[in-house]
């Protein structure tokens, strides 16, 4: 890695992780320092339209960004956000940019999402950017396009929650019912999805991707059935109705971290385990779904047991 800006943000994330599982008793000095050189090097950088080192500017916050939601994913990581908002604004990136520019607008994509779950707030990064065919959603594009669509599925989820309009809001709801429902549909024929096929012709990692879709197609239904605008009956028969569906996606998301996949796929399932949890009214399950995000912060040093608090404080209240 020749970037230097690009090298000290990526050492200094690496060594906080090391240091958050125990593996580098010196990598907080080490990340901090890194840390600090990197946005040292960016403020320096900042108003430089060269290439390739704009494209390693905004690689860097991305990664500066995931530093800070590494073990604190309040007001620090926020700021972070606010950074590479501004960055990706300035450089007009979408997620159909190309190279190393669009793979990080695919990852702090991902970050906007899990910030507005966490703090249901709005979205900051306009849907119309994400460059995502809607006519064939789920019938072309590789693995790793399946999996950025469902990152587009849960922003349309988050905006449609904030809708002022009772009726636009239920259009939107249905809207958003039967793409995922066609989506379900389409991407079941697609070869990577056939488990023969999958073993003989694409690596582990993307395998573990996989098990990553999954899970968010899960996450997804649950946020659908549980933010329909309109309800025409009490909380209680509304609860009931649905009470099956969710149990079901709650347990095949917990089923689907319990087989211990990648690390990365790992990280993407805190919110979905999380929201798992919460489903649950079985003290057992909703303990293994606890146990869960507290193996992913030990295993992998990514913050997680906030949300195992979450589920804690949320038994205890109910």
């Amino acid at each position: 890695m020749q970037d230097p800006l690009l090298k000290a943000a990526s050492i200094a994330c690496a060594a906080k992780q090391q240091f958050l599982i125990g593996q580098l008793p010196d990598g907080r000095d080490i990340a901090r320092r890194n840390y600090n050189t990197a946005i040292s090097l960016l403020i320096d950088r900042l108003g430089n339209n060269d290439e390739p080192l704009v494209s390693y500017g905004f690689a860097a916050t991305v990664i500066c960004s995931c530093y800070a939601m590494l073990d604190a994913p309040a007001s620090d990581w926020q700021r972070h956000l606010d950074g590479v908002f501004s960055f990706s604004k300035v450089r007009r990136v979408n997620g159909s940019s190309g190279g190393m520019e669009q793979a990080s607008f695919w990852s702090i994509a991902r970050q906007e999402v899990v910030c507005s779950i966490m703090h249901r707030s709005e979205l900051r990064l306009d849907p119309d950017l994400w460059a995502i065919d809607l006519e064939h959603i789920g019938q072309e594009g590789s693995e790793d396009l399946v999996n950025n669509q469902w990152v587009f599925f849960l922003v349309n989820f988050m905006a449609c929650s904030h809708t002022t309009s009772p009726s636009d809001g239920l259009d939107q709801w249905y809207k958003l019912r039967d793409l995922l429902e066609h989506w379900n549909r389409s991407v079941k024929d697609r070869s990577f999805m056939d488990p023969v096929s999958v073993y003989k012709t694409i690596s582990p990692l993307q395998r573990y991707g996989l098990r990553e879709v999954f899970a968010m197609f899960h996450l997804a239904q649950i946020l659908l059935f549980t933010s329909c605008p309109t309800q025409d009956c009490s909380c209680l028969v509304a609860f009931r109705r649905i009470e099956g569906k969710l149990l079901y996606y709650a347990r095949q998301i917990c089923g689907i971290a319990q087989s211990k996949p990648y690390g990365s796929c790992r990280v993407n399932s805190v919110q979905p385990i999380y929201y798992a949890g919460c489903c649950f009214s079985n003290n057992d399950e909703r303990e293994a779904a606890i146990m869960l995000l507290e193996d992913i912060e030990n295993d992998l040093g990514w913050a997680a047991k906030y949300r195992a608090w979450d589920l804690r404080k949320l038994c205890t209240d109910i």
